[in-house]
């Protein structure tokens, strides 16, 4: 069982540090859909392994990452309407 959450976990990490890669870049931007996907995911990932390998402050930022991609994909949604 840990295999699995060690791999969601390592999946989440390789996701997000892509994402800022090709931020950093410029093949994305940050109001970026993808990015913002990319980055909800990746923290999602990491949240499903903080509940086997449970850290409380990675726990807390990784659902700060998802509140701050939720709203930035809200803003997107938004301004297509």
């Amino acid at each position: 069982m840990d295999i699995l959450f060690n791999t969601i976990g390592l999946i989440g990490m390789l996701l997000l540090l892509s994402s800022y890669y090709l931020l950093q870049r410029g093949m994305l931007a940050s109001n970026d859909s993808r990015y913002l996907w990319m980055n909800l995911i990746s923290a999602v990932a990491l949240v499903i392994s903080l509940l086997r390998f449970w850290n409380l402050s990675s726990f807390l930022i990784e659902c700060a990452w998802i509140a701050i991609s939720v709203q930035g994909l809200v803003k997107l949604k938004r301004q297509k309407v």
